[in-house]
C-alpha cells in the first residue's frame, strides 16, 4: 500500500482482512516496518495490520529537512484517512510520540494507543540535554553515514550492530540482549535510512512541538523501559504524565532497555501486554 501526503510517498505493509479492526504500527527513529516482522498469529489473525515505513525510513520517500514531529504526524494522519476507519496505534519511541500527537489532534481517527518507551519529555531541552540520547545520536548518525559510504550490506550492518556493547558497563553485547530478528531488522533499517533523520534526533529538532498537556481521549497503555538500561520514559515522567492524564496506564519494566519488543528477556512481556490491549480495543469476532 502506498499513501501520499503532500507529495511524500509512504510505504505501508498492509496485511489481513480489509474489514478487520485496523492496527497501525509505527517504528522508532532508524527503524522500519521490518521491526514488526516478528508479530505472531494471535496479533495478525482477523485484524488489518498496517506496518509503516515512516518518511526517511525503509521504502518511504526521503525528505531531508522535513523530519519533525509535524511531518511524521501528518503522514500518519494521511495513512489513517486512507484506512477509512479509526485504528489502534502502536508506536515505539518516535512512533509513540507520533501516535500520542495524532491521538491528541485527531481523536476521531484513533481507537486506542499502545506506546513503547516514548521519549515524550525529551521535547523539553532540559530533559534532552541530560539524557544519554544526546550523546548517542551523533554517534549513530556518523556511523550510519560511514557504513553506507562503505557500501556495507544490511547483513553486515546487523552483525556490526550485534557486536556493539549494551549499556555502559560493557558486560553484554547487543546480540546477547536483542533477538536475532530484531538485529536483522535494524541492519535493514540502517541500510535504507536517510542519515538526515538522525541529525534531527541529534539536535532534538525532531521532537519540537510535542504537547504534554493537551488531553488524549483514547485509552492509552504505556510500557516504560528502565532508564538505567537506556530507557527514555523515566519514573519521573510517569509521575508528571499521571498528573495531567490520570487515565493513562503505565507499566514499568525493570531491567529492560529501550527496545522492549526486540529484547530476548522482555518480548513475552511485551506480547502479553499488546495482546491484552488489542483484545480489548481491536477485538476479533470468534471463528
Amino acid at each position: 500500500m502506498r499513501v501520499s501526503n503532500d507529495g511524500v510517498t509512504l510505504n505501508v505493509q498492509d496485511d489481513g482482512p480489509q474489514d478487520g479492526p485496523p492496527v497501525v504500527f509505527l517504528h522508532g527513529v532508524s527503524g522500519s516496518r521490518h521491526a514488526y516482522a516478528w508479530l505472531p498469529p494471535e496479533i495478525l489473525l482477523g485484524r488489518r495490520v498496517l506496518r509503516v515505513d515512516q518518511r526517511g525510513h525503509g521504502d518511504s520517500a526521503k525528505t531531508p529537512g522535513a523530519y519533525g514531529i509535524e511531518d511524521y504526524t501528518g503522514d500518519a494522519v494521511a495513512i489513517l484517512r486512507a484506512v477509512g476507519r479509526p485504528a489502534v496505534l502502536v508506536g515505539h519511541s518516535l512512533g509513540g510520540c507520533v501516535a500520542w500527537t495524532v491521538a491528541q489532534r485527531h481523536p476521531e481517527l484513533v481507537t486506542a494507543v499502545f506506546l513503547e518507551d516514548p521519549p515524550l519529555f525529551y521535547s523539553e531541552a532540559a530533559e534532552f540535554e541530560t539524557s544519554a540520547a544526546r550523546q548517542a545520536f551523533p554517534v549513530l548518525r556518523d556511523r550510519t553515514i560511514q557504513w553506507q559510504a562503505e557500501g556495507a550490506s544490511a547483513e553486515t550492518m546487523s552483525e556490526r550492530i550485534g557486536e556493539q556493547w549494551f549499556g555502559r558497563d560493557h558486560t553484554l553485547r547487543l546480540r546477547e540482549v536483542l533477538t536475532d530478528d530484531a538485529l536483522q531488522a535494524m541492519g535493514r533499517a540502517y541500510h535504507d535510512l536517510d542519515p538526515a533523520v538522525l541529525q534531527g534526533a541529534a539536535d532534538n529538532s525532531t521532537l519540537e512541538g510535542i504537547d504534554l498537556t493537551a488531553p488524549v481521549e483514547a485509552p492509552v497503555l504505556l510500557l516504560a523501559a528502565d532508564e538505567s538500561q537506556g530507557g527514555v520514559f523515566a519514573a519521573r515522567h510517569a509521575e508528571r504524565l499521571h498528573a495531567t492524564h490520570r487515565g493513562i496506564e503505565v507499566v514499568a519494566l525493570d531491567g529492560c532497555g529501550h527496545s522492549i519488543g526486540g529484547a530476548r528477556r522482555f518480548r513475552r512481556a511485551y506480547l502479553e501486554q499488546l495482546t491484552r490491549f488489542l483484545d480489548e480495543h481491536a477485538p476479533v469476532a470468534p471463528g
